[in-house]
């Protein structure tokens, strides 16, 4: 098995054999189609995730750990087609605006939590329609779900009771009707979402305090443990998916992702199998040149190259001053040009985006989206003047051409509009506090299709 490694703007894959000596998880066994069980996966990651809480991570790498933990109802194929994972069909009644769910049996929570019902799905959605503060996701159902957004109100001054949730009805252990406030097509789609999971009910009732840190999930992986130096997941042997030759999934005993290693030494010693978000122009210096490969002083890898799209995007604090102006919007936005970053920052491989964009499209309505816009331009404040000085937050963790991009960014705000910016970087909790606080008035943002 050869080494992995994923670059920014492309995947790129290297294996190498998943094996430690004397290490009891890493005992292959044969399986149908020529495959094995058996190995341990090794990647890195910038940080400890700060939580793998699904309704309350927003980061890209706690994602890729908590997918592989909790799981969704809807997925989506190659086609970008809504299929069933979790559920096993759904049906639209009443003119559309009954959304009902077929949830597949068999399908149990880890360390003998209980099998997955309509219960459990009752419950997920009442927290996601909820204003608690461990939920980010309430955004993507209180405007779609019937009673969502009086719920949203209500748990700000009350107990959450997910029994007052009146967005949906079960129907018997296996069918659930969810109440949509208008007929919405991609209601699936929007129940593909990989932080929108199904959680298990009475995990929440009997581990109260535990739930908010490690809930019961249905994943084919188990959170074993998180520390300092690297999180584990381990394989579940009750999970209920098999592959084309009849074999149970998963394949792997485990997966563990370390945090901010020397990625290039680990990576040569044979002690990681991937690498994320290394920009083109440093894979000579970690995996050699091909003066290298031909004397065999590099470490064997396979490199999948896999393009996909990706925006860099700026937010304003519209809450604070000085960007609840609209004229200082104005200026900030006058002063840059995007197709210079193009051509600078990305060498061509790009390029800007006109009026404005609304990347989770089945994920939020594009008429809300427009509203939030026309509302953000009717506010106003002080005027900025020349040699005024705002904070400008990126995330610690930004990759290399990020940062480059920030950079140039920076000096054309600073030449163009006369504005002095103090470029702060922080984690994403960081972000949050001084957000709220309007410590923070600009930040780069990212999105990428997943």
């Amino acid at each position: 098995m050869k080494r992995l490694v994923l670059l920014n703007i492309c995947f790129l894959l290297v294996f190498c054999a998943c094996n430690s000596e004397g290490d009891s998880k890493n005992k292959v066994i044969l399986a149908k189609g020529g495959k094995v069980y058996g190995g341990v996966f090794k990647l890195s990651m910038p940080s400890k995730p700060s939580s793998l809480f699904p309704y309350s991570s927003i980061s890209y790498y706690e994602q890729q750990l908590s997918s592989q933990i909790y799981e969704t109802l809807f997925t989506t194929d190659s086609t970008q087609k809504s299929v069933g994972n979790i559920a096993e069909k759904h049906e639209l009644l009443d003119g559309g605006r009954t959304f009902r769910i077929h949830l597949k049996k068999n399908i149990f929570f880890h360390n003998e939590g209980g099998n997955l019902q309509s219960k459990d799905v009752f419950f997920s959605l009442a927290f996601l329609c909820s204003s608690l503060k461990e939920n980010n996701y309430s955004y993507l159902f209180i405007d779609k779900i019937k009673g969502a957004k009086s719920f949203y109100e209500k748990s700000k001054t009350s107990p959450f009771d997910p029994n007052s949730f009146e967005g949906a009805k079960i129907i018997n252990d296996f069918v659930i009707d969810v109440y949509l406030t208008f007929p919405f097509s991609q209601f699936s789609q929007l129940l593909s979402h990989p932080n929108v999971v199904i959680l298990s009910y009475e995990d929440y009732k009997n581990n109260n305090a535990r739930f908010f840190k490690n809930p019961l999930g249905t994943g084919p992986f188990i959170l074993e443990k998180i520390t300092e130096e690297k999180t584990v997941i381990t394989r579940n042997g009750n999970y209920w998916k098999y592959d084309e030759y009849g074999n149970k999934l998963p394949f792997l005993d485990a997966v563990e992702a370390y945090c901010a290693v020397n990625e290039r030494d680990w990576f040569q010693s044979g002690k990681l199998d991937m690498i994320q978000n290394i920009s083109s122009e440093k894979l000579n210096s970690l995996f050699g040149n091909l003066d290298d490969a031909i004397s065999g002083k590099n470490q064997p890898h396979r490199l999948f190259q896999l393009k996909n799209k990706n925006l860099n995007f700026l937010v304003y604090n519209t809450i604070f001053p000085p960007f609840d102006n609209k004229t200082n919007r104005q200026r900030v936005h006058s002063s840059i040009n995007t197709l210079t970053l193009c051509e600078n920052v990305l060498d061509g491989d790009g390029e800007p985006t006109k009026n404005f964009f609304v990347p989770i499209y089945y994920y939020r309505s594009l008429n809300s989206a427009v509203q939030e816009i026309n509302a953000v331009e009717e506010t106003w404040g002080n005027t900025l003047k020349a040699g005024d000085k705002i904070n400008f937050f990126v995330n610690k963790n930004t990759s290399e051409l990020g940062l480059k991009w920030v950079n140039e960014l920076i000096l054309q705000i600073q030449a163009n509009a006369g504005i002095s910016i103090n470029l702060i970087k922080g984690s994403n909790e960081d972000f949050e506090r001084m957000w709220k606080k309007g410590e923070i008035h600009i930040a780069k943002y990212g999105w990428a299709a997943d």
